[in-house]
């Protein structure tokens, strides 16, 4: 990413780079659109009926679909840089399709919360990039590795979680774990300070790339960057408030 932009070529712009982090955004949006256009449409066949909810067996294919692009997009971007117009907008619009799924398989109990939680997380954006903005933090490169850490951290935890779930004797103890208010409302606010902290860092590698002149086609990877971060805020506000909610 030090290859500067040689004379004539267009550079990394805060414009450009804000632009391309609205569409993805954006697609999102469009994601949860079009979930709620044709959710009714996927609602064929046999019933699975769990506890008060019921669901269908194209939805829930649809959703395990969604989910797997959300897990493999990211990656992909990571590794073929190149991908990222295409790989981050595929990631945006499955996220945008499991949101809309929560919203639209538990109408009327998480809408609410739903809009509220865009709310928050906006407050948190123009937060962050204010503290940074005004030089109340400026991430060095200890603070990266420890927010990095801290989020290795979190996602081997959370699958540590998941395999130990469907191991005999131990998914007992994960429902206690998980099924604790104090300590699942803890980890979802362990989760939305490291967002921040990483929506510190993404804000730093936007002005820098912009500094140093590197060229206009490395505005997609900070883009999908700092869209990355606010889609991961989002669903971490969402997570809390969702607890909060079922709690009272």
């Amino acid at each position: 990413m030090e290859d500067r932009a040689s004379e004539g070529d267009k550079k990394a712009t805060y414009s450009g780079i804000t632009v391309k982090t609205l569409f993805f955004l954006l697609m999102t949006g469009v994601g949860f659109a079009t979930y709620y256009l044709i959710a009714p449409m996927l609602a064929t066949g046999e019933p699975i009926v769990e506890e008060e909810y019921t669901f269908y067996i194209p939805q829930v294919i649809l959703m395990l679909v969604a989910a797997v692009f959300t897990i493999v997009t990211p990656f992909l971007a990571w590794i073929i840089r190149i991908s990222i117009p295409v790989t981050g907008t595929l990631y945006a619009f499955s996220q945008g399709i499991l949101i809309s799924w929560i919203s639209y398989t538990f109408a009327g109990q998480y809408n609410d919360v739903i809009i509220l939680s865009v709310l928050i997380t906006l407050v948190l954006v123009f937060s962050m990039l204010l503290l940074y903005t005004i030089g109340t933090v400026k991430p060095n490169k200890k603070f990266r590795t420890v927010i990095t850490t801290l989020f290795i951290t979190s996602i081997i935890s959370s699958v540590l979680i998941l395999i130990a779930y469907f191991i005999p004797g131990l998914n007992g103890f994960v429902d206690m774990i998980v099924g604790h208010p104090f300590l699942s409302i803890g980890f979802s606010i362990v989760g939305i300070i490291i967002a921040c902290m990483f929506l510190l860092c993404d804000f730093e590698t936007v002005q820098r790339m912009v500094e140093k002149g590197l060229p206009q086609k490395y505005e997609w990877i900070a883009s999908f960057g700092l869209a990355f971060t606010i889609i991961w805020l989002y669903l971490k506000v969402l997570d809390i408030l969702m607890r909060l909610k079922d709690n009272s």
